[in-house]
């Protein structure tokens, strides 16, 4: 049994070096039947929530490693046979932009949220924490971008910056 195993595992190794590509252990067929099942039911936003991804985990057994990538060569599948880039920036749910202004403005004097602040925001929202982190980036380019000073009051708006700045009752 020891043979076998060496011998694969040299064999492995050989055709990686002779593909340039790296070999992967299948994985079981009810846990892919449950991932396409679940991609082709989000296809237009195929990036589970980090929620969605939990529960994805406990249906297929899978790690979050072994997800990720099969999200990623899915994602990478679906680009070729549409034509359409794998990254297109989808846009967040309204509610979500509104927790997530609401914050931005009642700390418009310092606008970065801590790491607790981001875990909290994600929970919140359903965002994943890379998604929150982007959003306060992107919000305070376009501060900066459209002169938008700090400090404002919550009930003004800063004009032309499509940064709301009112109270939101959450």
């Amino acid at each position: 049994m020891k043979q076998l195993d060496n011998w694969l595992c040299k064999a492995r190794t050989e055709q990686r070096i002779a593909t340039g590509k790296k070999s992967y252990e299948h994985l079981p067929k009810e846990s892919i039947d449950t991932l396409n099942k679940w991609f082709k039911e989000h296809e237009s936003n195929p990036y589970p929530t980090i929620t969605e991804k939990a529960e994805l985990m406990t249906a297929t057994g899978l790690s979050e490693r072994q997800l990720k990538n099969w999200f990623t060569e899915a994602r990478k599948k679906q680009s070729e046979e549409t034509g359409v880039p794998t990254k297109t920036r989808q846009k967040l749910p309204e509610e979500d932009m509104d927790y997530l202004k609401y914050w931005f403005a009642k700390h418009s004097s310092h606008p970065y949220p801590t790491k607790e602040d981001v875990k909290t925001l994600a929970l919140a929202t359903g965002l994943t924490h890379q998604q929150v982190k982007g959003w306060f980036v992107r919000a305070r380019e376009n501060q900066k971008k459209t002169g938008c000073e700090q400090g404002k009051s919550l009930d003004s708006t800063c004009k032309n910056s499509g940064l709301l700045y009112e109270y939101v009752e959450l």
